[in-house]
């Protein structure tokens, strides 16, 4: 546990729900607590309404926190960056998970709202759709290249082999932040996976 974050989340609205889920997260990682757990995927006000609303999910994480389950509360959103930009204002989370990539930069970028934010109030920034949901493994040192090259705290990147795994790592290993220039010219070369026919987390 010395050597790793150990995250979990809730999609749970409710209280009673979210208490339930959280518990049975921690039942199945057998552990007695996260480092981080994280209100997720958040994209309309109504349901920013519903969790922060007295009988709420982060009633039910504040619990946690409360308890020593959870160390953090983050929260998540795939779609509307003014939602979580609400968020933050409702509830000092200490982490974002947003996609952050060269496709999402270009349909409503997260960055713009998320990471003047961060400067200012100093929560975590967490990367996740790097590859856009493998729709540009081509790109794959690419494009985790250009996430950990933003103003992130680190990127989440699924992977489904050793191999994957191995190559990423290296990339880690061997990293050196990105020019403006290379940043740019890799958002041209993904532009043509840039829509939200296949980015189905960026439809409204």
């Amino acid at each position: 546990r010395s050597e790793v974050v150990l995250a979990t989340k809730t999609l749970e609205r409710d209280q009673d729900d979210a208490w339930r889920e959280i518990n049975r997260s921690l039942e199945r990682l057998k552990t007695d607590h996260v480092d981080l757990l994280q209100i997720h995927s958040v994209n309309r006000m109504e349901e920013l309404d519903i969790i922060t609303g007295g009988k709420g999910s982060l009633a039910a994480a504040l619990r946690a926190k409360e308890q020593g389950m959870a160390r953090h509360i983050g929260i998540t959103g795939h779609t509307r960056p003014e939602v979580v930009a609400e968020a933050l204002k409702r509830y000092p989370f200490e982490t974002t998970l947003v996609p952050l990539s060269s496709t999402d930069k270009l349909i409503h970028d997260f960055g713009d709202v998320v990471f003047p934010l961060s400067k200012k109030h100093g929560f975590g920034v967490i990367a996740m759709k790097v590859l856009a949901a493998g729709r540009v493994t081509q790109f794959a040192a690419q494009s985790l290249r250009y996430a950990l090259s933003l103003p992130v705290s680190t990127a989440i990147v699924g992977m489904g082999t050793i191999e994957e795994v191995e190559h990423n790592v290296g990339v880690a290993m061997a990293f050196r932040p990105m020019v403006a220039a290379d940043m740019g010219a890799l958002e041209e070369k993904t532009r043509e996976y840039a829509t939200t026919g296949m980015m189905w987390w960026k439809r409204r």
